[in-house]
């Protein structure tokens, strides 16, 4: 609860001009917080592909003290302190040149040097007293404004698998310039991507305030990305049974979309499900869960030497013919796909509901 409340109020924080909504959440939403339309790179600074030569950015020594720290301006982690560190991430052991690589610094029009990437290493050096460090300039004299470098650093963090799924999530959440496609190209693409862009704002609370795991948000945010009434059940689905398998809420929310709403909320508007809908939707997401599960611990028998033998012997199988092996671990995936898309279907969503 700790860590939740401060990532709470550094959410708020680096927001800076966040408001509360005005109308009161309707059952099963959760309090939330808009944050202003502007906070990350345009449109047209996302989607840039321009080619740059390879010297572009020479290494340079820059002395320690003239390198600024703004963990506010330059970063979207969020629950870190002054020097843009959350706490226990802090490196460990002596200071490697070597292994310290180069920092990104953003050199502003009146000459300042602002870090960009690498808060962790400058804290490490600075505590070891080093005075100098390798490092690369990007200039606002050469068109990179400071979100645009916020925006590199933020790129560099989640290809280097740091920072955590928040902040990853909430770097797309406000650079909405950052297409799938975009994203895809620059091998960013992934859980972040999908809870900050297709998550509504209830879910979004639910996911920021640690009501509902990251799991959980990208289930529910990926099965029913434009549709609202649909995340709201799901994150009501996901407090209520917290250990409900991630597929499993998946599938939930997925069948839930082929219901229309009914319960009407104070304000007039069609936003709930009643309750057949809700539990045909938990029955036949429990089910296909069940199936999908038993057929992934046949596909990881089929993969384990150890099981290997007589799970082949059972679809009669050679064991020393790996083709064979992969027919049938293929196989085995299609019928996982087919199972998840069946709800889809009019005959197989039929036929679902006979088995129950």
């Amino acid at each position: 609860e700790a860590a939740a409340a401060k990532r709470a109020e550094a959410a708020l924080r680096a927001e800076e001009a966040a408001r509360a909504r005005a109308n009161k959440p309707l059952p099963g939403q959760t309090e939330m917080t808009i944050p202003p339309p502007e906070v990350g790179v345009t449109p047209a600074e996302a989607t840039s592909t321009a080619k740059l030569p390879e010297d572009a950015f020479p290494v340079q020594r820059v002395p320690i003290s003239k390198i600024e720290v703004h963990p506010d301006e330059m970063q979207f982690k969020l629950g870190v302190n002054e020097r843009g560190l959350q706490p226990g991430s802090e490196i460990k052991g002596e200071w490697d040149p070597l292994a310290a690589g180069n920092l990104l610094l953003w050199q502003k029009n009146n000459g300042d040097l602002w870090l960009v990437h690498g808060h962790h290493r400058i804290a490490s050096a600075q505590d070891q007293g080093i005075k100098a460090v390798n490092a690369q300039v990007i200039k606002e004299s050469d068109g990179y404004t400071m979100n645009k470098a916020r925006a590199i650093g933020a790129e560099a963090n989640i290809k280097d698998g740091k920072g955590t799924i928040y902040d990853q999530a909430t770097y797309f959440r406000f650079n909405p310039g950052i297409t799938q496609e975009v994203a895809g190209s620059r091998g960013i693409a992934g859980r972040g991507f999908t809870i900050g862009r297709s998550a509504d704002d209830n879910t979004w609370a639910a996911f920021t305030n640690e009501k509902i795991s990251p799991d959980q948000a990208e289930a529910i945010a990926s099965a029913a990305p434009d549709n609202p009434a649909a995340q709201v059940a799901g994150v009501a689905h996901a407090i209520k049974n917290p250990k409900a398998p991630a597929d499993e809420l998946k599938q939930f929310v997925r069948v839930l979309t082929l219901h229309k709403p009914t319960v009407q909320s104070a304000q007039g508007n069609l936003f709930g499900y009643d309750d057949s809908a809700l539990r045909e939707s938990e029955l036949i997401a429990k089910h296909i869960s069940s199936k999908t599960s038993e057929l992934r611990k046949e596909i990881y028998a089929l993969q384990s030497p150890a099981n290997r033998p007589e799970t082949l012997r059972k679809y009669g199988v050679p064991v020393n013919d790996p083709n064979a092996i992969k027919k049938v671990i293929a196989n085995k995936n299609a019928e996982i796909t087919s199972l998840e898309k069946s709800i889809y279907n009019p005959d197989q969503y039929d036929a679902l509901r006979q088995e129950l």
